[in-house]
């Protein structure tokens, strides 16, 4: 992964966990809207929970890798924020960056 996508991707997910509200659903639909300029339908918002669910899960078992993931890049991760989640977030809105819709404007 591109250093400077993954740090993108950490600092969208920084603004949805500090501006999103305080469910995970909030927070992906913030970050989604952002990138999208549009809401998420409740297929897109379903699919973006599973996948942060399943992350997360990931990196609570594997808190290391979590904190990997979150020093890549100039700069620092907030640390405040509670590592995996915030890695679970960063994974989410990397694939949401690279989805076609993102890269293409229509």
């Amino acid at each position: 992964n591109d250093p400077t996508f993954v740090e993108a991707s950490r600092v969208l997910a920084q603004r949805m966990i500090r501006e999103g509200g305080d469910t995970p659903d909030a927070r992906l639909a913030l970050g989604f809207r952002l990138l999208f300029g549009r809401h998420a339908q409740p297929k897109e918002l379903a699919v973006l929970r599973a996948a942060y669910d399943r992350t997360l899960a990931d990196f609570v078992k594997d808190e290391a890798s979590a904190k990997s993931l979150l020093g890549v890049g100039a700069t620092p991760a907030d640390p405040k924020l509670n590592a995996p989640e915030l890695a679970a977030f960063t994974v989410v809105a990397s694939t949401m960056i690279n989805l076609d819709e993102f890269v293409t404007k229509e």
